[in-house]
């Protein structure tokens, strides 16, 4: 009975969904699932006891975590260990879940249509939040990226406030089928009845329904202006990771960035923009190199913003050390380097170290990699009178880093960014859909210059007006270039103004939902 047990009200429900929640994300993209994708996995846990919950709860992670994170495995220099361990890590969230889902749910009733889904984004902020351990893909309402009226919720609550929407469906459509399987037994097991059916399916239709009514209002307010910058040229080199790394090969990954911006850069432009680390060696230091980007803005006449290693000395108790810094630049019309900015949010075990030398972490999983140090402060470059900011790499997955540079005056983001790393994977799929939140989030304008693609602009509703493709429509792994106008920022955000309220409230709720599990069932009644 166990192993039955284990199998069909545990690891079949789970991996089901897993399965169809994949499917929902890039680059399959069928988001209609997400509405009804945990629904296999809500119907056991119905009928678990709370420890096999949990276990069907990590069994969902682990599978679902495989399948999305999928791409990791063509990173060159991943230690394939880690991999089964990022899996098992993000399946002790959805652990969690099952577990707390499978105690309250019998209690709560109907009210498990709030319930669930608060506990959800609660464990998905955490995971997003998590330091050095943070895991920012894979929230649910990610896969709603093409719903353009939707995601306006993300002005809100950022892209948990559709996932919450997400999962209040699939609670009131599980409770449905348990509903349906029990109502003969007088529903005591289920802890669903019919009137809690219809009491759940009126408040998911009404807070779905206010959500999309809500989100076409303020697409119908949102201003068609004037844009801020009439032409801005985004420069895709698609330069290979092996030839980026080979300093035999600086020349050629020079030469493919001058060419193409000496294409663009006939035009009347505000800006050329070229990806994170484009540029071999360092700007600040006097080289062929540097003296060629120089040369080059100086004979276009054109301000030119672009990703640069740098290097600091650094005291320790060792003595002086070297460390880099992974930056962008802002090169004026004079070919002076007028601004820069470090990177503040570094990626672990790839840029630095976390607590080297508190953990003793196996050589397999540091060892052979550079040490960056962290940038100071979010700064805000300018381009004729216009203030902007950039984000590079993964900073621009994350809400609250983006999120303070449009605290802090942007009129418009620019990620620089290099996914030569995922070898054309599907990864810079899953990072344009969540690009594009950060720009629903701020009301603000997001160009995005990506070595070997996604290069794209985003507007501040979301919607995704240019991308650099060849000929034949392709965006990855392909060299080109794309002349944008940079539309006008919206009014200020909810969410640009008072972060991440939302996910507090669930985190709160789901917090005061444990202590209660925690009581005496007398003192619970």
């Amino acid at each position: 009975n166990l192993v039955l047990n284990l199998f069909w009200l545990s690891t079949l429900p789970s991996a089901t969904s897993a399965l169809i929640t994949f499917a929902a994300y890039p680059p399959l993209g069928y988001s209609l699932f997400a509405w009804f994708c945990l629904v296999p996995l809500l119907v056991a846990l119905h009928f678990l006891k709370p420890w096999l919950a949990g276990l069907a709860g990590f069994i969902f992670g682990v599978v679902y975590a495989g399948l999305y994170l999928h791409w990791i495995a063509v990173i060159p220099g991943f230690p394939i260990l880690a991999y089964p361990l990022v899996m098992a890590y993000i399946g002790i969230f959805y652990a969690i879940f099952g577990y707390l889902f499978a105690r309250s749910i019998r209690l709560v009733g109907a009210y498990g249509v709030v319930m669930a889904p608060v506990l959800w984004v609660a464990l998905e902020y955490i995971r997003v939040n998590a330091g050095f351990l943070a895991v920012p893909g894979g929230v649910l309402g990610h896969t709603q990226y093409q719903n353009i009226p939707l995601i306006q919720v993300g002005s809100l609550a950022s892209a948990y406030g559709v996932s919450f929407l997400l999962v209040m469906v699939n609670v009131v459509l599980a409770n449905g089928l348990v509903w349906m399987l029990w109502r003969k037994r007088g529903h005591v097991r289920s802890g669903v009845s019919g009137r809690g059916i219809m009491v759940s399916v009126i408040i998911a239709l009404v807070a779905t329904a206010t959500a999309n009514v809500w989100g076409l209002q303020q697409l119908g307010l949102a201003a068609d202006t004037a844009p801020l910058l009439d032409k801005v040229a985004v420069v895709q080199g698609n330069i290979p990771q092996p030839v980026k790394s080979d300093y035999r090969r600086y020349s050629d990954v020079l030469e493919t960035h001058l060419t193409l911006s000496r294409e663009v850069g006939g035009e009347s432009l505000d800006m050329i923009i070229w990806p994170e680390t484009a540029v071999p060696g360092y700007l600040t230091i006097a080289s062929p190199g540097s003296r060629a980007i120089l040369g080059l803005v100086n004979d276009l006449g054109i301000p030119l913003l672009l990703g640069s290693s740098t290097s600091a000395k650094v005291a320790d108790k060792k003595g002086s050390v070297k460390e880099l810094k992974n930056t962008a630049f802002l090169v004026n019309e004079y070919a002076e380097i007028v601004a820069g900015y470090d990177k503040q949010l570094l990626v672990p075990f790839s840029e630095y170290v976390p607590m080297d030398g508190i953990i003793p972490w196996p050589d397999w999983l540091t060892g052979g990699r550079d040490s960056y140090r962290v940038g100071d402060e979010a700064t805000i470059f300018d381009i004729h009178g216009i203030p902007f900011g950039v984000v590079i790499c993964w900073e621009g997955l994350f809400p609250e880093p983006f999120r303070d540079f449009v605290q802090k005056g942007a009129s418009f983001m620019v990620n620089l960014t290099n996914e030569a790393w995922f070898d054309g994977s599907q990864a810079s799929r899953q990072f344009l859909a969540m690009t594009e939140f950060r720009a629903v989030e701020n009301r603000v304008t997001v160009i995005r210059a990506a070595n070997t693609g996604i290069s794209a602009l985003i507007d501040p509703t979301g919607v995704i007006r240019n991308r650099v493709t060849d000929a034949n429509g392709n965006d990855l792994m392909v060299p080109g270039t794309m002349t944008v106008a940079v539309p006008a920022p919206g009014p200020a955000s909810f969410y640009t103004r008072h972060g991440d309220v939302f996910a507090f409230v669930c985190l709160a709720l789901s917090s005061l939902l444990v202590l209660w599990l925690l009581l005496p069932a007398r003192q619970r009644s």
